[in-house]
């Protein structure tokens, strides 16, 4: 853990690295945000990182040991 708040005083946090304002924000999120059992959606604009970022909150769940499962929603047709 001390180890994590290191990486994530320096910009980097799993393979995510940033030293901007707005990355340190989504970084602490994902801190946050893992150790939970919830589930979370991901949202923005193509080629922001959503599916690093599911990854990374995945790596640090409690769930890391079992399938991490992409799902691109806008691929599925509608009825």
């Amino acid at each position: 853990m001390r180890l994590r708040k290191r990486l994530l005083g320096a910009g980097e946090l799993g393979p995510m690295i940033g030293h901007s304002t707005a990355m340190r924000k989504v970084m602490a999120l994902i801190e946050q945000v893992a150790p939970s059992n919830a589930s979370c959606v991901l949202t923005g604009d193509s080629g922001t990182g959503k599916e690093l970022a599911a990854r990374t909150i995945h790596d640090l769940s409690p769930r890391r040991s079992h399938a991490y499962v992409a799902l691109n929603c806008a691929a599925i047709p509608r009825p």
